[in-house]
């Protein structure tokens, strides 16, 4: 199920008047009916839509893509009774992989990403997306920093990390215990507050960063991105669009453009709605 302007709008440029007013009437019917169903009935019903899809992809791909936009619909009202996890963010980032829509499809796994950056599947998306998106990116000295800040992503999860801080947060205390008593203790001390340091250090970053500058994706192709935040006053900052797909750190906002730095270290204005915050 998609956006009723955009049912319509699609319908009537292809001058099916009385499909559009069909699809507008579907839409007003089901809306409501969506906003009371349960959060059993809505996955159910994003499943079957994307199973139903995924079987027409070959054969009818308008009833596919009409399919998947309805699965989307569903996890995304899912997601608004309250229940959200790294899976149904990868199940929409599959439906608009299938639909074509790298930005919106990367978006989607970043975000499945945010919630579980150890599960494999998502890893696996991620990286077959980006390879799609064909832009090569060498990570600048920020980029590069902030990788080996947040070394644990993909690899343990936040209450491992958590976890592990606390037991040697824990431990370098036992060594200031022990070392009150007599002379022994300060390895204990040493290893524990660097544990602690290392691991709670790492997450009270990561909340920082991604507080202070929230990630972004591209998802409108052919983007172009300016010196600073008109395209009439201002230069073009690369010569060739942004493509979908491009991901970057939000640093400012402002009358509907956003100044985002990308993973190269350059910086760039946008505009506001050519992007989605993850």
């Amino acid at each position: 199920m998609r956006h009723i302007g955009a049912i319509a709008g699609d319908l009537v440029c292809h001058g099916c008047l009385g499909r559009a007013v069909l699809a507008l009437f579907v839409a007003l019917v089901t809306a409501p009916a969506w906003a009371q169903s349960s959060p059993a009935d809505l996955l159910n019903s994003a499943e079957s839509a994307f199973d139903k899809a995924e079987s027409r992809l070959a054969t009818d791909p308008p009833a596919a893509k009409a399919g998947l936009d309805e699965a989307i619909a569903a996890y995304r009202a899912l997601i608004d009774t309250g229940v959200e996890n790294a899976a149904i963010h990868r199940n929409i980032g599959t439906a608009y992989m299938l639909e074509g829509d790298l930005g919106r499809a990367i978006a989607a796994f970043r975000r499945a990403e945010r919630l579980d950056p150890t599960d494999h599947r998502v890893e696996e998306s991620l990286a077959a997306a980006r390879a799609k998106v064909r832009t090569e990116v060498s990570p600048g000295t920020r980029s590069r920093v902030e990788d080996a800040i947040l070394f644990w992503r993909g690899r343990v999860s936040r209450d491992t990390m958590l976890a592990i801080g606390l037991a040697g947060w824990a431990l370098a205390w036992i060594g200031a215990a022990i070392r009150m008593r007599s002379q022994r203790g300060a390895t204990l001390i040493a290893a524990g507050a660097l544990v602690a340091v290392l691991t709670l250090g790492s997450l009270v970053a990561e909340r920082t960063l991604t507080t202070m500058n929230p990630s972004a994706v591209i998802v409108q192709d052919g983007v172009m991105g300016y010196r600073g935040p008109s395209e009439s006053v201002y230069d073009a900052t690369f010569e060739q669009p942004i493509r979908a797909g491009v991901e970057g750190s939000i640093l400012e906002r402002r009358d509907g453009w956003t100044r985002l730095r990308l993973r190269s270290g350059a910086e760039t204005w946008v505009r506001s709605d050519s992007l989605e915050t993850v």
